[in-house]
């Protein structure tokens, strides 16, 4: 198979994530938002049926990759974090919905060997959280659960509860 065609990327993640999760989309408001039953009905199924279709592709072995519509209407920059739960929901367990938003990400756009992954030579952008995501992958979105950040080995944010993780990272150091 040639290389351009190694992975199937699952651009629409983020619409069964918005469809199953927040607040908008027929499916998920219901006739109590006032929209008819026949709507509600058609666009459950349709939510069921994509759904379905990204849990037999995962099953099947296509590579998946998330991505984001950031900034336009509806979907706000440092939402699609969240994705990472409907991946776990069609079947992904919790380090292979992470591996898919960072490494086959990476892969996907070419740029694996600056991004997607800790090691030496690469952009070290890092998240710590306060509790295992591996656990429970909401760990990651949860309000207050992102205790540091570190962009290009540089450390950008640290919550008090990171004290002891942030001189880790000196404000003028970077990681090797």
């Amino acid at each position: 198979m040639p290389a351009r065609h190694r992975y199937g990327f699952l651009r629409r993640i983020g619409a069964l994530h918005d469809a199953r999760h927040r607040g908008g989309g027929a499916a998920r408001r219901g006739t109590g938002a006032g929209i008819p039953e026949p709507v509600v009905r058609k666009a459950r199924a349709a939510l069921e049926i994509q759904t379905g279709r990204c849990r037999k592709a995962w099953k099947a072995g296509v590579r998946m990759a998330m991505g984001t519509d950031a900034g336009t209407p509806c979907n706000r920059h440092g939402d699609n974090l969240q994705e990472l739960a409907t991946l776990v929901e069609i079947g992904l367990d919790p380090m292979e919905a992470i591996v898919t938003a960072t490494r086959r990400s990476a892969e996907l756009l070419g740029l694996a060997d600056r991004i997607g992954t800790i090691e030496p030579g690469k952009e070290a952008d890092l998240v710590m959280v306060d509790a295992n995501p591996l656990a429970d992958i909401a760990n990651l979105t949860r309000p207050g659960a992102v205790a540091l950040v570190v962009k290009g080995g540089r450390l950008v944010h640290a919550e008090p509860s990171a004290d002891r993780f942030a001189s880790l990272w000196p404000a003028d150091a970077r990681l090797p």
